[in-house]
């Protein structure tokens, strides 16, 4: 354990781990031996003590300890070790990316001898108050929000008060949250690598007009190699109800993009309809690419960034029972491969 300074906040998920998993089933260690291994003040200590207190996983009892309060005491939260995964409703799109998650997150807790539950919902406010509200299951080793933009108010709430929570598939500016994302960098890299080495030097980037960080990543990276690499970017944005016509008037310009690369499935889907109706073949006439967190069966199948999100629903269970993350919450990064999938070739003469 690192000998640096820790926040209290961050004890208390470790304490909350250990009780989680049945390592303290009584009466906890001391102050004194638990603040020497965690290398903080005992006054750090004693308010990670309280903040447990508080929500009803210890109870503590003067000049004798801290102790763990009973299962029976509980017993609406029953005697499984658990953890909670919570996905968007399904009205919020992401279903196939939510269920790969789920299925990743859950085979990874059997490994573990843990037991998972699954949660929806509608919006970030209601992520945030479902999971403090629940927040006093003495067994819960920790929940992973998947999508559900909490942002880092919310986040900040939720680890003051919900015990150790993984921010999934978006990013947290918070010391205190560990949050696990692909490599969107990489993406946009191999992306535009993979068009400027086919000849492409016009290259529309379509995307809606909503910013989010890793929409933000993803473009940057983009920008980047193009400056490095003297080919010039297209945006292509605006509301998705008008995209189409951002996209129409792209391909009508005289020195229309030679290739696009599209971040969501639906967006390619709008290309290469618009491309079609302009009677512009793909990829003779117009290569398309795109980012694809997970992929359905598309015509025609689309070359793209492509993201395991079960791969990433079972990082996020590891990481959940991960002390040394709890200790020192860090980004972690999966990787991103690319598929070729025809969409793409030397642009037309």
């Amino acid at each position: 354990m690192p000998q640096e300074r820790l926040r209290y906040t961050r004890v208390m998920h470790l304490l909350r781990s250990r009780i989680a998993c049945g390592r303290y089933e009584n009466k906890l260690p001391g102050v004194r031996d638990l603040s020497k291994e965690f290398g903080v003040t005992p006054t750090t200590l004693q308010l990670a003590l309280v903040q447990l207190e508080a929500l009803g996983i210890i109870r503590c009892v003067h000049r004798k300890g801290a102790f763990v309060v009973p299962m029976d005491e509980h017993p609406q939260e029953g005697d499984l070790i658990y953890a909670r995964l919570m996905v968007p409703t399904p009205e919020r799109g992401a279903m196939l990316a939510s269920s790969l998650m789920e299925y990743g997150f859950s085979r990874a807790a059997r490994r573990r001898g843990v037991s998972t539950t699954l949660e929806y919902s509608a919006d970030p406010d209601n992520a945030v108050e479902r999971i403090v509200a629940s927040s006093r299951a003495p067994r819960c080793v920790g929940s992973c929000i998947f999508a559900v933009p909490v942002e880092t108010r919310g986040a900040l709430k939720l680890s003051e008060g919900a015990g150790p929570i993984i921010v999934a598939d978006q990013i947290i500016e918070s010391p205190l949250i560990p949050f696990l994302t692909f490599d969107e960098s990489a993406a946009g890299r191999m992306l535009m690598q993979h068009l400027h080495a086919l000849g492409h030097r016009r290259i529309g980037y379509v995307r809606s007009e909503r910013s989010s960080p890793i929409q933000d990543i993803r473009i940057r990276a983009c920008e980047e190699f193009a400056k490095q690499a003297g080919v010039r970017i297209v945006n292509i944005s605006g509301d998705p109800a008008r995209l189409a016509d951002a996209i129409l008037a792209g391909l009508n310009a005289d020195d229309r993009p030679t290739a696009m690369i599209c971040t969501y499935g639906f967006l390619a889907l709008t290309v290469v309809q618009v491309a079609a109706g302009l009677g512009l073949q793909v990829p003779k006439d117009l290569s398309i690419a795109m980012y694809a967190g997970t992929y359905l069966g598309m015509n025609p199948a689309m070359t793209r960034a492509t993201m395991n999100h079960q791969a990433m629903g079972e990082k996020a269970l590891e990481m959940l029972l991960d002390e040394g993350l709890m200790a020192e919450p860090r980004q972690v990064i999966l990787p991103v491969n690319l598929i070729d999938e025809g969409t793409t070739a030397a642009p037309p003469c």
